[in-house]
């Protein structure tokens, strides 16, 4: 949610926290993660009133990766299917490299990651995804497994969270 769009702030988040986005009458509207420094105050996570805890990031990431067809563990497999429906599928084999998190489209908004071979590649770009990449990295491993996690949050748009570019090692091997 962008600043102009919110009409008052009641307590004192930091940023990263979790907040509850309530309509002028008091209704639910959002939960997502403050960061009052940028121009998107309110990134949101869900639009159903759950708790955001770790549970729920389980749930999120575990949705995202079934959402690009269950593609999980190493050396996964997959097929093209033509857009007409015609003709027969032709098989990927196996995938070395494929986008598990896209970000906002997942409602894991400012969270990238790709699976190169057996690694993955994790892009926190917003400071509420940056305070949580360790429990998201180690969800990761436990839900689809690597050698290794590299973080690349190198991206200039980390400027406007006002956070420093961090790239290294998360978890596994370099």
């Amino acid at each position: 949610m962008f600043s102009g769009a919110i009409a008052s702030v009641k307590g004192n988040p930091s940023p990263g926290d979790i907040v509850t986005v309530v309509a002028g009458d008091g209704r639910f509207l959002a939960r997502g993660y403050w960061n009052g420094a940028s121009q998107i105050r309110v990134r949101v996570l869900t639009f159903r009133d759950v708790e955001v805890d770790e549970g729920f990031w389980q749930q999120a990431l575990a949705r995202s990766v079934g959402a690009r067809g269950g593609v999980v563990g190493r050396g996964a497999s997959a097929s093209l299917r033509t857009t007409d429906g015609g003709g027969p599928s032709a098989s990927l084999g196996t995938m070395e490299g494929v986008r598990l998190v896209y970000g906002e489209s997942d409602y894991l908004p400012g969270l990238i990651v790709d699976r190169y071979a057996d690694y993955l590649v994790l892009q926190a770009l917003t400071f509420g995804m940056d305070q949580r990449k360790w429990m998201i990295a180690e969800i990761l491993e436990d839900l689809v497994g690597s050698s290794g996690i590299y973080e690349r949050s190198d991206a200039d748009v980390r400027d406007r969270e006002e956070l420093p570019p961090s790239t290294g090692v998360l978890r596994g091997n370099a």
